[in-house]
């Protein structure tokens, strides 16, 4: 097989006439089943790693044609994901609404609607021992008026999650403390106006400290029904008043 990307499915076969699986369905294995299978290990897989494997046995064994009470043909394939010494059975399907055929796997002539399905998978512990890549989320910077970046994961700011505060001193965690609730006391206050702040600023539910790592300060955060404003106003006030944070970010929940 000679595209890179598909060398997880090359035990299907590859660009040869004589291949049992044709090039133009290993093609949508590997563009339909890959979020599939990511979605089952519940992150990005290392696919370079991993390979999809059938038995090699008699077509009988792993092949299934099967119409469903609703009338619908699918091919049904018996099969495994592997790394290293380890399998995890699943059983694929697929089909064609259009045509509504039994379609061989050695079918070149796909029809435009196939739709690929991984049916089954083995709900097995063994899945938290195959290869993922590690998840970065996306972060996003704030522009705001502090002396300190302020940071978003996502692209939304956190309504209920949590706010990770870095100190140059970790020693400094209670004059921390003592801003971010006086600030928090100050949002809910409705009687003393707040610059940029709108006339109904709804009430902040929690800004509760959780713990200290190391220089970092962690705080679970719930908004209640201040959605606009909060996150700058405690951010701006606490840079206006303390000058040892390097950096903040807000995590969703």
């Amino acid at each position: 097989m000679k595209t890179k990307q598909l060398k997880w499915l090359e035990f299907l076969g590859g660009e040869s006439s004589d291949s049992w699986f044709s090039f133009q369905l290993i093609k949508e294995f590997d563009k339909q089943l890959k979020p599939q299978f990511e979605n089952y290990f519940q992150r990005p897989m290392k696919w370079d790693r991993l390979w999809f494997f059938v038995e090699p046995s008699d077509e009988k064994y792993y092949l299934r044609y099967k119409e469903t009470e609703e009338g619908i043909k699918k091919t049904y394939l018996k099969s495994q994901i592997r790394f290293a010494q380890m399998g995890i059975d699943c059983t694929i399907s697929w089909r064609s609404e259009k045509e509504n055929q039994f379609i061989h796997p050695s079918r070149k002539d796909l029809p435009d609607d196939l739709e690929v399905v991984l049916e089954w998978l083995d709900d097995s512990k063994k899945k938290d021992k195959f290869p993922g890549l590690e998840y970065k989320p996306e972060m996003n910077r704030l522009d705001l008026d502090t002396s300190f970046d302020v940071y978003m994961e996502g692209k939304n700011l956190t309504h209920e999650g949590y706010m990770e505060v870095y100190l140059s001193d970790s020693s400094d965690e209670s004059r921390v403390r003592e801003i971010l609730s006086e600030s928090l006391a100050l949002w809910n206050n409705h009687e003393i106006k707040i610059d940029n702040a709108p006339e109904n600023r709804g009430l902040f539910h929690q800004l509760k400290f959780e713990e200290m790592e190391g220089n970092k300060m962690k705080y679970y955060i719930d908004c209640g029904s201040a959605a606009i404003g909060p996150h700058e106003f405690f951010m701006e006030n606490l840079s206006k008043h303390f000058k040892g944070v390097e950096k903040v970010i807000f995590k969703p929940i």
